[in-house]
């Protein structure tokens, strides 16, 4: 009812919706992105009614409603990882793919987050992060606190498909030059970081299905910027292959082709 409602009523972002599909599918019907946009719409709405459960799930309900593809590799990568960056995108759940993977490797992450300008709604959401012992830590603010965790082998996670500087770094994109933030990939980097890519799709039955991959990069022959080029072109890549298969669970609100 509030997908509908957001839909048809008070459309917000409807127009950046549509328009953001048509570049990215421009292949289908006007009446197969308008279906798209009303089903990204109730995905939006189901993760806004998700966030109100949050406080009444268990770490036992968490796991229970959450299936991972080859667990064993997540968890073993991880182990066997000095400092890990997590990536995750404004896909699925985000929020829910934090607490679920800090449950799974019974370790706490920093969750670096955006602060969102209402106070109320952003103490209540970090509070939902935090939950399970997570800790956040606001972004641009925090550049030393991130390494500081990183070198003492702490896991950072946080969204990386935000859009970046007109005049930065640009990748292809849905056949778009696309220009991306690369902090958390020069992060990474610097730190000889693991990067892993983890994503948490919505199943058909309302549970979820976890992929996660590891983005490899080489220090030993590749500059910095190449190394940043190269990981940040394999997220993407990886973010595509996952957008194409359940378009309406992306965040497509967001105006990630501004210019």
């Amino acid at each position: 009812m509030l997908a509908l409602f957001l839909f048809y009523v008070v459309p917000i972002r409807k127009s950046v919706v549509i328009n953001n599909l048509k570049i990215a599918f421009p292949e289908k019907t006007e009446s197969e992105i308008n279906l798209i946009v009303k089903l990204n719409y109730i995905s939006f709405a189901t993760t806004f009614a998700e966030l109100l459960f949050i406080p009444s799930l268990s770490k036992e309900k968490i796991l229970s409603i959450i299936f991972v593809e080859n667990p064993e590799l997540l968890t073993s990568t991880i182990q066997n990882s000095q400092r890990t960056i997590l990536m995750t995108a404004h896909f699925g759940n985000w929020e829910i793919g934090s607490l679920a993977i800090s449950t799974i490797l019974n370790k706490d992450l920093t969750v670096m987050v955006k602060p969102q300008r209402n106070g109320y709604v952003n103490n209540y959401v970090n509070k939902l992060r935090e939950k399970f012992g997570n800790t956040t830590i606001p972004t641009g603010l925090s550049i030393k606190e991130i390494y500081k965790t990183l070198l003492k082998g702490g896991i950072i996670a946080a969204v990386a498909d935000q859009r970046g500087h007109p005049d930065g770094l640009r990748v292809n994109f849905f056949n778009r030059s696309t220009a991306i933030f690369t902090g958390l990939f020069t992060m990474a980097i610097k730190s000889n970081a693991l990067i892993l890519f983890a994503l948490l799709i919505r199943e058909p039955s309302g549970n979820y299905r976890m992929v996660h991959h590891v983005i490899d990069y080489d220090t030993s022959n590749n500059t910095l910027d190449e190394n940043v080029a190269l990981a940040s072109k394999k997220y993407f890549d990886y973010l595509e292959s996952y957008i194409k298969q359940n378009p309406e669970q992306w965040f497509w609100m967001h105006k990630i082709w501004k210019y």
